[in-house]
């Protein structure tokens, strides 16, 4: 699974930042490399690529219940009246597709081949503020089972707001495996030399 496309507009500092991604002759993905000054909106970027998955991960583990990500009025940019988020990722079976709005918007203020891209999940715009995922269930259960890697470096001094503190309490367990349906596993490790050491 590869993010193909990330839109983030009016969340956090972030005015407007669409990136499509771009890959080799091969289909490799190239690197992207997300550089500014403190508060200029990087941690919030990675936040939206970890929230779509922990929400992805929501369709394939039945005990999955915690949210990466908290609904936050707050996390709409100062001076605006809404943040829209929106990714969309292509596995080899698939498309998968995530979005977060809050606040109100006029969605036909977005050109029709954009709208095109995210159909799946556009009429999450209409309504309540939330988030809405588009994926199917025998996509996630692959996915998440066989593909999905996350690694976090050392801990900052303090948690970020948009992060949902319950998330990090569920400790480490080797003894439970993924295929049976459950997570069972923490959103964030922060040290994990001693399960990783063979």
């Amino acid at each position: 699974m590869y993010l193909h496309e990330i839109f983030l507009q009016n969340t956090g500092p972030i005015s407007e930042c669409h990136v499509k991604s771009s890959f080799d002759e091969t289909g490799n993905p190239q690197p992207i490399v997300i550089v500014g000054p403190n508060g200029s909106g990087k941690s919030i970027f990675l936040s939206y690529i970890v929230d779509a998955l922990t929400e992805f991960a929501r369709v394939s583990f039945y005990d999955y219940t915690s949210n990466f990500r908290t609904l936050n009025q707050h996390a709409i940019k100062s001076g605006e009246q809404f943040s829209l988020s929106l990714l969309r990722f292509e596995t080899t079976d698939g498309e998968l597709f995530y979005c977060e709005k809050m606040g109100a918007l006029d969605p036909s203020n977005y050109p029709l081949d954009f709208k095109s891209r995210f159909d799946s999940v556009w009429n999450c715009l209409d309504g309540e503020n939330g988030k809405k995922v588009s994926i199917d269930k025998d996509i996630a259960n692959s996915e998440m089972e066989e593909n999905v890697h996350a690694f976090f470096p050392a801990r900052r001094y303090e948690n970020p707001d948009w992060l949902y503190n319950t998330s990090l309490e569920m400790g480490l367990s080797s003894s439970i495996t993924r295929s049976n349906r459950q997570l069972d596993k923490p959103l964030q490790v922060e040290t994990c030399a001693s399960e990783n050491i063979s």
